[in-house]
């Protein structure tokens, strides 16, 4: 892996450090005041959203086969979590939460970019003989 690929992976996985943390810490000081339906939605998404940034650095370490599945639903997830919130902790209209849903569509959109030399298998790796063999 070149250095401007191990430092979009550093760049990729500290930004699902972040929204790891962040998701679950928010989704669980909200939870107590949850007035609203929609709240109570979007904080579970939020706490979703942070779960699956956890478990995307989990499979990325340990390179499973549906790691890609599993950055999908953390996006949607994301994306779907803070289109809602401006709506619904907010008071904001539709134009604003499309707005937020689309930087952050863009935001996961660079994040599965950014981490996908971790989760291709090079060519090299793909044709070495398994351990022990020979």
């Amino acid at each position: 892996m070149s250095n401007w690929a191990k430092l979009r992976v550093g760049l990729g996985v500290a930004f699902l450090l972040f929204i790891g943390y962040s998701g679950i810490t928010g989704g669980l000081q909200q939870l107590g005041v949850t007035a609203t339906l929609g709240q109570r939605l979007q904080t579970a998404m939020q706490l979703v959203f942070g779960a699956l940034a956890v478990a995307v650095l989990g499979a990325l370490v340990t390179r499973r086969r549906w790691t890609r599945l599993l950055l999908l639903a953390w996006a949607a997830a994301l994306t779907i979590g803070g289109g809602v919130a401006p709506i619904v902790w907010g008071g904001s209209g539709l134009l604003p939460a499309l707005a937020a849903a689309v930087a952050i569509a863009l935001l996961a959109w660079l994040t599965l970019w950014a981490v996908k030399p971790a989760i291709t298998i090079s060519p090299e790796f793909a044709r070495a003989p398994a351990a022990g063999g020979l």
